[in-house]
């Protein structure tokens, strides 16, 4: 059996992992698009930005390729994750507190 302090130390790390890691999945499409604008010392619309590739040739079949981010809800899904770990965190932290 764990002591009290131990059980209090790991959810108060635990809250704090899942709760950074939560503030960096919201922030990570304001910071990617702050260092593409960086890089490129340019005013250049990230979102206009598309990558578009024809392949082929002139005796061959053509191809064109699209790429476009389709995972971008699984974001949103890790975010709610840690916030619902984050929050259990948090209640089992004040009922182990609570405890004497």
């Amino acid at each position: 059996m764990m002591k009290k302090a131990t059980k209090i130390r790991l959810l108060k790390v635990g809250m704090f992992v899942s709760g950074a890691l939560t503030i960096m999945l919201a922030l990570s499409d304001f910071i990617i698009k702050q260092l593409i604008k960086l890089m490129l010392k340019a005013d250049v619309e990230v979102e206009g930005a598309s990558s578009i590739g024809i392949i082929g040739g002139a005796d061959g079949p053509t191809a064109v390729f699209i790429a476009t981010n389709e995972l971008f809800a699984f974001k949103y899904i890790w975010m709610l994750i840690f916030l619902v770990i984050m929050g259990a965190c948090f209640l089992l932290w004040r009922k182990v507190s609570k405890l004497s």
